[in-house]
Order: C-alpha cells, then sequence, then structure tokens
C-alpha cells in the first residue's frame, strides 16, 4: 500500500500488507482499512501508514469494506474445489477483533456489501428484469425496513 501527495507526487509512505489488494480500501477515523489475498483484513494509520491491527480470515477475496459507526463490514470469499464460500465479518474497528461473522453460499452476496449502504437485495421480477432493494442503517443495530430504495428494473436478465 502506497501514500502519495496529490499535489507533489511524492511517495509520503509505504506499507507492506502481503499479497494483492482487489477492492478500494475504506476510510474512516484515521485508518485506512482493507482485505486481500493473504487471508487477512487489515487497519492501517492514514498518517503514517503504521499497521494498527491485523485480522486472520479463512477467505482470499474481499470486498471494499463499509465503516458504520465502530464497526468495520466486510464480505469475504473462500475458495473451495467445486465452488466458493461467502462470509459476511463485523469487525470491531479500534482493536480488529471478529464481533459476527455469518457464512452463506449465495451468488447473490456479490453485492451483498457496496458502501455505504450496509445491504443490497437482487430480486428478478415476474417479468423477467433485475430489481435491487438498497437498505440503509438506522443505527448500529438496525436497519431502516420503511424507507427501502429500489433500482428501476430495467433490462432483462433472462431471454
Amino acid at each position: 500500500m502506497y501514500a502519495i501527495h496529490a499535489e507533489k507526487g511524492v511517495l509520503i509512505w509505504q506499507t507492506d500488507v502481503g499479497k494483492r489488494i482487489r477492492e478500494s480500501p475504506a476510510v474512516a477515523n484515521g485508518t485506512i482499512f482493507l482485505g486481500n489475498k493473504d487471508k487477512h483484513i487489515y487497519a492501517l494509520d492514514i498518517a503514517s501508514g503504521r499497521v494498527k491491527w491485523r485480522q486472520a480470515t479463512d477467505c482470499e477475496y474481499f470486498s471494499s469494506p463499509t465503516v458504520y459507526f465502530d464497526k468495520v463490514l466486510i464480505k469475504g470469499r473462500k475458495v473451495k474445489w467445486g465452488g466458493s464460500e461467502h462470509r459476511l465479518y463485523a469487525l470491531d474497528a479500534v482493536n480488529g477483533s471478529i464481533l459476527w461473522k455469518y457464512e452463506g453460499a449465495y451468488a447473490w452476496w456479490d453485492n451483498l456489501l457496496s458502501p455505504p449502504a450496509v445491504l443490497t437485495l437482487p430480486e428478478v421480477t415476474p417479468d423477467n428484469k433485475l430489481k435491487a432493494y438498497v437498505l440503509y442503517p438506522l443505527s448500529e443495530t438496525s436497519i431502516d425496513l420503511i424507507n427501502i430504495y429500489t433500482s428501476k428494473s430495467e433490462g432483462k436478465i433472462l431471454d
């Protein structure tokens, strides 16, 4: 991971975070959060690049994280022979401890976590179109089930 001065183009800091990073990191409260192919989720100090914490998982691929209050939400994918398994992690943003982990194996998880929304649920309508429902948080422990945002159902999924 590199931090480069936006105006001068010079290197500010460089930190080795193992293998390749596939998705965009999240930034909140002076910390950069990311997951990478070495099966770890990292928190880096934005000013120095120092690793604040590193949490081991069994996943090789991660979504871009969402930081919500004092939690980091990130979806991971574990590649197995014959398919893959998906997990949704909630970590303590300060110390990296895993608060909870939800395991599943559904293809719709690919868009489960897209910042700043917490949950995106797709649906194929009776007329063969895709519609997505986006749920936003009200607090640390509740999701807004009254104001659910939906996408336009344009474009056929199947012929």
